[in-house]
């Protein structure tokens, strides 16, 4: 299994709700239990916890990492962000 931990980071280090370091902290939730863990952090306007299903990079990688296909955790995600 492979599991996404997504959060958004406004001027005050979190989301409004969920502050960054429970985002990261899901990595110590689920190590050894899955195949890969990946966390990742979405900036700006739009990163406040009730923007975050509106946020177009929210939404791309819930379209292009999940639905489109299953991510290959050897490949880079940067080159998918661009």
């Amino acid at each position: 299994m492979v599991v996404y931990s997504v959060g958004g980071t406004t001027t005050g280090g979190d989301d409004g709700i969920v502050p960054a370091s429970s985002v990261a902290a899901g990595r110590e939730v689920f190590q050894n239990q899955i195949a890969h863990y990946m966390s990742m952090f979405v900036s700006g306007n739009d990163a406040k916890h009730t923007s975050l299903p509106e946020n177009e990079t929210i939404v791309y990688l819930i379209e292009e990492l999940i639905v489109q296909q299953p991510v290959d955790p050897q490949k880079p995600l940067s080159a998918k962000l661009k």
